[in-house]
């Protein structure tokens, strides 16, 4: 399948689309939202927000990745070492080393409530926040978010979740095949909008 491809503005992927509706995944393809993005990680000292933990990096057919300031902050509290892929650092260094990971690990950008025909970048930086995918999936397993009608954000329209992707619209660790968007509801992430993203 061929991937999604990066467009530099939204017009060049609205001229692209030739009067079509773009999917979800086009919209974070575009530069705006990589723009965003990339502030909003950066923000967040590239880590999630949750549990605290830094993206992989895949070398030599191990995922590794570096100790974020908050891990370490909590291994120096607990008395814990801190074990990296060389040798092993004493808690009271402080050293931030490299470690093992099982599974790759990478940074969503989640949006805390959703308003129809936003684009994905045209919301305060307040209502965005860092993710790994664990915890990012976990969210959306267990908590519906917000979509409202407008920006007033009074009237919560009633949505059902792709069943696939939660209502999380791509996954991440496919973002080679077709910017990993879900395939169920073609970035929508609810049902009801399946074929409609339509922006203001």
């Amino acid at each position: 399948m061929k991937p999604t491809p990066f467009y530099p503005s939204i017009d060049k992927l609205l001229k692209d689309l030739n009067g079509q509706l773009p999917s979800y995944g086009h919209l974070l393809s575009t530069f705006e939202w990589k723009q965003l993005r990339a502030a909003i990680i950066k923000r967040d000292k590239n880590c999630c927000t949750q549990c605290g933990v830094t993206p992989t990096e895949f070398i030599m057919g191990r995922h590794f990745r570096d100790y974020s300031d908050i891990e370490v902050d909590r291994l120096i509290k607990s008395g814990s070492q801190i074990y990296t892929m060389n040798d092993m650092i004493d808690s009271e260094t402080g050293y931030a080393g490299s470690t093992f990971s099982e599974y790759p690990i990478y940074l969503h950008v989640h949006h805390q409530y959703y308003i129809f025909g936003k684009y994905p970048w045209q919301y305060e930086e307040s209502a965005l926040t860092t993710l790994c995918n664990k915890c990012h999936i976990e969210l959306h397993e267990h908590s519906k978010i917000p979509y409202y009608q407008d920006e007033a954000r009074k009237i919560e329209m009633n949505l059902q979740p792709c069943i696939r992707c939660n209502g999380a619209g791509h996954f991440e660790e496919y973002s080679h095949i077709e910017n990993g968007i879900c395939f169920s509801c073609r970035g929508a992430k609810y049902v009801e909008l399946i074929g409609q993203y339509a922006v203001s």
